[in-house]
């Protein structure tokens, strides 16, 4: 829940950019900032696919831990 909660936030951050750039189309054509306004547009996309990686990350981090502290507490609970 609290992974997915940072992707919303990114994904929200993400989405207010974009819907900024599309509401002011007519004066970014107007002054020929297509290719600067691209640039922005593809930094923009690869700060949120860094950022949602790094949540996945986390997540398969605490998940590993969590699997391998049970697997140490199931072999502990073997007898040899």
């Amino acid at each position: 829940d609290h992974f997915r909660n940072k992707i919303v936030q990114v994904t929200d951050e993400r989405v207010k950019i974009m819907s900024e750039v599309i509401k002011s189309m007519r004066v970014i054509k107007m002054y020929c900032w297509e290719s600067f306004i691209g640039q922005k547009v593809h930094q923009i996309r690869k700060w949120v696919r860094s950022r949602i990686e790094n949540v996945h990350l986390s997540a398969s981090e605490l998940f590993s831990r969590e699997i391998i502290q049970y697997g140490c507490y199931c072999t502990k609970a073997i007898p040899v």
